[in-house]
C-alpha cells in the first residue's frame, strides 16, 4: 500500500519510483495479462506486410495497430489499472479477477476512447494547439472508466476537472513518461533487431515482451491519475440561507 499517494503531490521521480515498485510487485499478474491480449495481437500484426526498405504497406500497418489496440488492448489497459489500483490500496486481485472486470467495462471504454479521438480530431482541424490542450484533458479518461464507474462525455469532464488547474504538470509528466515509453521501445526494437533471428514466432515473442516492458509506464500513468484523483478537492457543505438545508459547492 502506498499511504501517501492520497497526501502528497507527486513529482515525477515519485511517479517512477511508485510505479516501478507496483510494477515489479504485480509483475506476475501483469504478465499474465499482457501474455493474454498481446500475444494475439502480435499474431495478428505478424501477417501484416510492411516494406523493410520503404514505407510500403506501413500506414496499413499502423491502421492496423490503432484498430487492435483500441479494440482488444482497451481490456489490457483497463484490468492493468484495476490491478495498479488494488496494490495501491492494500487490496488483493488476480489477473483473471482483473480480466473479467475489465470486459464488464470493455464497451464502455471503447466508446470513451473514440468520443474523446473525435473531439481531439476535431480540436486538431481548428488549430493544432486546441487539439493539444484538449488530449491533456482527456488523458485519464480510460483509466476513470476503469476506476469510477463512469462513462462517456461524463467520464471525459470528469478528466478535466481533474487536470484544470494543473495542465502544465499533467502535460509535463505525460510528455516524460511518453518519451520514456518510446525510448524504452526503440531499445528493444534495436535489440531485436539485431540480436534475435527474423522467424515469426520469434518476432511475436519478442513483441510481446517489448509491450510487457512497455506496460510498466501504464502502471506510472495509472499511479499519477490515482494521485491527482485522490488529491482532488472536496466539495464544500455550506448551510443554504433561510433553510437549515445543506448544499454542496465545488
Amino acid at each position: 500500500m502506498i499511504a501517501d499517494i492520497r497526501t502528497e503531490n507527486y513529482k515525477l521521480g515519485r511517479i517512477l519510483s511508485s510505479g516501478f515498485k507496483v510494477y515489479i510487485e504485480k509483475f506476475k499478474d501483469i504478465a499474465f495479462v499482457i501474455l493474454i491480449v498481446y500475444i494475439p495481437i502480435n499474431t495478428i500484426l505478424s501477417f501484416i506486410p510492411v516494406d523493410p526498405e520503404g514505407f510500403k504497406g506501413f500506414g496499413l500497418y499502423l491502421r492496423v495497430v490503432q484498430l487492435l489496440e483500441l479494440l482488444i488492448g482497451t481490456i489490457a489497459t483497463m484490468a492493468i489499472a484495476k490491478i495498479v489500483e488494488c496494490a495501491v490500496n492494500g487490496e488483493q486481485i488476480d489477473y483473471s479477477a482483473a480480466l473479467k472486470f475489465s470486459l464488464t467495462r470493455w464497451g464502455r471504454g471503447i466508446a470513451v476512447e473514440i468520443l474523446a479521438g473525435l473531439i481531439i480530431f476535431c480540436m486538431l482541424l481548428l488549430l493544432i494547439v486546441p487539439g493539444v490542450i484538449w488530449a491533456v484533458y482527456y488523458s485519464f479518461g480510460i483509466f476513470i472508466v476503469a476506476l469510477r464507474g463512469i462513462s462517456g462525455k461524463e467520464a471525459l469532464d470528469y478528466s478535466k476537472r481533474l487536470v484544470k488547474g494543473q495542465w502544465g504538470r499533467v502535460f509535463g509528466i505525460g510528455l516524460a513518461l511518453g518519451l520514456l515509453s518510446m525510448l524504452a521501445a526503440f531499445a528493444v526494437g534495436l535489440y531485436a533487431g539485431f540480436f534475435l533471428p527474423e522467424v515469426q514466432v520469434i518476432s511475436i515473442l519478442s513483441d510481446t515482451m517489448g509491450d510487457m516492458i512497455m506496460v510498466m509506464f501504464t502502471v506510472m500513468s495509472v499511479v499519477f491519475f490515482l494521485n491527482v484523483d485522490y488529491l482532488k478537492p472536496k466539495p464544500i457543505e455550506v448551510l443554504a440561507p433561510d433553510t437549515g438545508l445543506t448544499n454542496n459547492v465545488q
